[in-house]
């Protein structure tokens, strides 16, 4: 998934109105940048929006307002070009503007406050932009706004709600967000494609294949109505419908898709770009299911590479990277190496997550599993002890999941000759069972 649709929802003109917009757009060549931004060009957006800057900045005209809504835009394209420490610079710069031109409670300030939270959830501040989005919602319910701008909010809210592991919650806002933004009747819109790809995202996350590749291929169709054949958010498409493909086990349908998804994020940003490293972690998950384990590790060795220099040693895309790292190295036998590999994982999901989200549970997990492998069931129990405790908080009585990790659990205690322990978790588990059982009769 990516951030990248909200020009076209909240820039220009939703900031400044249609008559300012046409003025600031007849200065500098605005509304080139802006087209180009559409098509997915973001460096040339990126152009556009610093030259009509350094225009204003010659004719020596102040316009705050003009210069906040260039600022808001360019932020924009430099979030797309995966630029998150600039873009998050030039947000704040021009939240500060319109703070101090109309006041902290005015809706004029939703498009840089949504902006602001999208760089910080990318860069794993999820409570702040968790704030960001909070404010946002709060402006938005004492002002009437356009359709598109709820749909927006929605949409940034259901992806926060997501990567908090708030999965059920995060499905209804990315609904209501669809339905807010299929208003306007134009089948491709950037935030629609966002949209669409999250609401894949989520049903692929409960094992709902179908569903996700009905999402994904409606995104496809809405990017090929915009005739834009190079542009990004096709491979970003291709990348997702990857991944169903692959949790199918349909390798060579999934490899090709990755490979095509790498090609055109390669062509667009060039080889360093985080994208094309998210490509490659996937790519080489395929060539483990292959077996062709050098392969893999090479190319997850070369996206951490990438993930690091774009995003930090501690982001959440080089914790999932080295999870990857475990994943190989179990499947080879080299149980050490994976159990290393997991516990970086799950230092990083710790710091950038915090300890109660169900990443860091199923990284838990993860490590566990190595320590069992290494028959090293002393230091395995408390993992998955403290795993199903976090699972425990999060969902309701009838997640399979926690029925399944319960399971493990209580199968590692009676290895550990725990058997009075490994008999309580097993009736738990069985309870969760038949309330699941009973849920889906119900349904």
């Amino acid at each position: 998934m990516t951030s990248r649709g909200w020009v076209a929802a909240w820039g220009i003109a939703a900031i400044v109105g249609s008559a300012a917009c046409a003025e600031l757009m007849a200065q500098g060549g605005t509304a080139e940048a802006e087209a180009a931004y559409l098509r997915g060009e973001y460096s040339k957006a990126e152009s556009g929006w610093r030259e009509a800057l350094l225009a204003k900045d010659r004719a020596g005209a102040p316009d705050p307002p003009g210069r906040a809504v260039l600022e808001f835009n360019l932020a924009t394209a430099l979030r797309a070009e995966a630029r998150f420490d600039e873009a998050e610079q030039l947000y704040a710069k021009a939240l500060s503007t319109r703070e101090q031109l109309f006041g902290s409670e005015s809706p004029l300030l939703a498009g840089p406050l949504r902006g602001l939270a999208l760089v910080r959830l990318t860069m794993g501040k999820l409570d702040a932009a968790a704030a960001l989005i909070a404010r946002v919602r709060s402006i938005e319910a004492r002002t009437p706004v356009a359709r598109a701008e709820q749909g927006d909010t929605e949409l940034v809210s259901a992806t926060i709600l997501f990567r908090q592991g708030a999965v059920a919650e995060s499905q209804a806002r990315a609904t209501d967000a669809l339905h807010l933004l299929e208003g306007g009747g134009a089948r491709y819109t950037p935030s629609r494609i966002e949209v669409l790809s999250l609401l894949g995202l989520i049903a692929r996350s409960k094992s709902n294949y179908r569903a996700a590749e009905e999402y994904y291929n409606s995104a496809l169709a809405a990017l090929a109505d915009s005739g834009a054949l190079s542009h990004p958010d096709r491979a970003v498409v291709w990348n997702n419908l990857g991944q169903v493909k692959l949790a199918e086990g349909r390798w060579r349908e999934a490899e090709s898709l990755f490979q095509r998804a790498i090609a055109l994020w390669t062509n667009v940003y060039g080889p360093e770009h985080p994208d094309v490293a998210s490509g490659l972690t996937n790519l080489a998950m395929v060539y483990g299911k292959r077996k062709r384990y050098a392969t893999a590790e090479g190319l997850l060795r070369r996206a951490i590479d990438i993930h690091t220099r774009s995003g930090g040693a501690e982001s959440s895309k080089v914790a999932l990277d080295w999870n990857n790292v475990g994943y190989l190295k179990m499947r080879q036998g080299s149980f050490h190496v994976a159990e290393m590999a997991f516990r970086v994982s799950l230092r990083i999901y710790e710091r950038t997550l915090g300890p109660e989200h169900p990443d860091t549970a199923q990284e838990l997990e993860n490590l566990a599993m190595a320590c069992v492998a290494q028959k090293r069931y002393a230091d395995a129990t408390p993992l998955l002890a403290r795993a199903v405790a976090i699972r425990e908080r999060r969902p309701g009585p009838q997640d399979t999941e926690l029925g399944e990790l319960l399971e493990t659990y209580a199968r590692v205690l009676r290895i550990d000759e725990s058997y009075a322990r490994a008999a309580e978790v097993e009736a738990r588990a069985m309870r969760i069972r038949v309330q699941a059982l009973i849920h889906k009769s119900e349904q």
